[in-house]
């Protein structure tokens, strides 16, 4: 869907002949692949749009005794995994936890991406003084914050190093463990609190974010009239910022900027 768009404003804004036609050899592509090929995809992104409006919530799949080949059941490793993540959530939640995260955030339903600002907001709404300059590094959105929580998330931590900052553990991370115990439907990309922006706002707040917009973005789209390919490379992965923790994540970020700093048109 990101790179729809960003097709669309290259088509609309900045393309030649050629390149309009290549775009539109490309969505026919698409459509192909989304309508004949891979179908299951399409429904899946009707299914996630619905729960947008508060009506259409998530409905977990019956259990299918006794399953055949073709018919979809849980792997192993997953179950394993969502077994895991409800331990690790009793253990270190009380009862009454997931009771009080509904009524708090009564629009759960539609993502956890969409509780996930809900609980950003809350936060700084109730620590102003922490605006600022965040929170800190690992202690309430980053990879490294779920790294050092010892889950199994990212690589293996030593559990006997374990570190659970108070933030992270009351917002994000039972976030995460709310969906991620759940059936595998719920194990999306939509209801993970993963974003750069969201990142760099609660870790080093309004500073970071400011010296990410002056000493990072602000370095490639100060040559924007001279890029050929690589403006629609910097708009998708403005983008695809908003679905990850991309700079941890270093081999991607680093192909991204070879790609911006080759191209030469």
């Amino acid at each position: 869907m990101m790179l729809i768009a960003v097709l669309l404003f290259v088509f609309v804004i900045r393309s030649s002949r050629l390149q309009k036609s290549r775009i539109i050899v490309s969505f026919l592509l698409m459509a192909v692949f989304w309508a004949k090929v891979s179908p299951q995809n399409g429904i899946y992104v009707q299914e996630v749009m619905k729960r947008v409006d508060k009506e259409n919530i998530y409905h977990p799949p019956v259990p299918i005794p006794n399953a055949k080949d073709h018919e979809f059941v849980e792997r192993k490793d997953v179950v394993k995994k969502e077994g895991a993540m409800r331990s690790f959530r009793d253990a270190y939640y009380p009862q009454g936890m997931e009771d009080s995260f509904k009524l708090r955030y009564k629009n759960y339903n539609r993502s956890g991406r969409w509780v996930a600002m809900q609980e950003m907001a809350r936060f700084f709404s109730e620590h102003p003084m922490r605006l600022p300059l965040g929170v800190g590094m690992g202690r309430f959105s980053s990879r490294l914050a779920y790294k050092t929580a010892a889950l199994g998330i990212d690589g293996g931590y030593p559990v006997g190093k374990r570190f659970i900052d108070p933030f992270f553990r009351d917002n994000y991370l039972f976030l995460y463990l709310y969906y991620h115990s759940k059936d595998e439907g719920q194990h999306s990309i939509v209801n993970k609190a993963d974003s750069v922006y969201g990142q760099l706002l609660s870790e080093y707040g309004l500073v970071g974010l400011l010296f990410f917009v002056v000493l990072y973005a602000a370095f490639f789209f100060r040559n924007v009239r001279g890029l050929g390919y690589g403006l629609p490379v910097l708009l998708l992965m403005g983008m695809a910022f908003f679905t990850e923790y991309w700079f941890e994540e270093l081999s991607i970020v680093i192909l991204f900027e070879l790609l911006l700093l080759s191209d030469k048109s």
